[in-house]
């Protein structure tokens, strides 16, 4: 069974293996059980002030996704592993919040995006689904469009 799973970039492992994860579960003996929806909670409208305040307060889910994500982006040039553990991590928690909500949707690309996964990211917002919103026409361009646009 898993030797015939197939992705591209499109579809990278970790979409493919989350689709086929109830079958691979059965296949092994077990019975599979969805994983509970974490609760989004607020998102953080605004930075924090410092690196610090980040561990001090956690709103929700959410806006740890959102943290992790800022962090990464901050991480040197010459940390790429750390900087890709961050991401992971916040693709992880945004796994767990509810697919409906456009807040989910954003934090997917962004996590995908920073995996260095863009078509993967572009999928997260297509257009006619959930938080398709204004990163989807800059993650689209090709760099010298998106700085001509900014």
């Amino acid at each position: 069974m898993i030797d015939h799973l197939e992705f591209s970039n499109d579809l990278p492992p970790i979409s493919v293996f989350r689709q086929h994860l109830p079958k691979i579960v059965e296949a092994l003996g077990f019975r599979y059980a969805t994983p509970p929806t974490a609760s989004p909670g607020p998102l953080a409208t605004a930075l924090p002030v410092g690196i610090a305040a980040l561990v001090e307060t956690s709103p929700g889910a959410a806006s740890d996704a959102l943290y992790l994500q800022l962090l990464g982006s901050l991480v040197p040039a010459d940390a790429s592993r750390l900087r890709e553990r961050l991401y992971e991590r916040s693709l992880l928690i945004a796994r767990q919040l509810p697919a409906d909500q456009p807040t989910t949707r954003r934090l997917l690309a962004r996590a995908y995006q920073g995996l260095h996964m863009r078509p993967a990211a572009l999928i997260a917002l297509r257009p006619g689904q959930a938080g398709a919103g204004s990163a989807a026409p800059t993650m689209a361009m090709d760099l010298p469009d998106a700085e001509e646009r900014a």
